[in-house]
């Protein structure tokens, strides 16, 4: 996966790789490892745009985290240790965005635009 923030057709593509190997028995340590690998590659990502008050690129590595939940290959307990550590991580952005929206009216404006 090669998404710094631009993952979108990144993600569709290995979707459709994973998709062809699913007939195979998959690990789901091993997907769920390649998984927390990838959102640990964004989570860096994500607290620098917040640290340095870029939520353009804020919202696309929330993009990109979200999109790794875009699965069906991981069983129920499998799934839900990948979507509680993307959702911790969009708390942050849900606290960022919060902020900046407080911050002043054309802040909040700019965030609805963008979103």
């Amino acid at each position: 996966r090669m998404c710094v923030c631009v993952c979108v057709c990144a993600c569709a593509a290995d979707l459709d790789v994973m998709a062809a190997s699913a007939a195979a028995p998959l690990d789901q340590e091993s997907l769920l490892e390649d998984a927390l690998g990838f959102v640990a590659e964004q989570r860096v990502h994500l607290r620098k745009a917040i640290h340095e008050q870029d939520l353009k690129a804020a919202l696309r590595c929330a993009a990109c985290l979200t999109n790794e939940l875009r699965t069906s290959l991981l069983a129920i307990e499998t799934y839900y240790k990948l979507y509680a550590v993307v959702f911790v991580e969009l708390q942050h952005l849900a606290s960022f965005v919060t902020h900046a929206a407080h911050k002043d009216e054309t802040e909040a404006l700019k965030i609805y635009e963008l979103v």
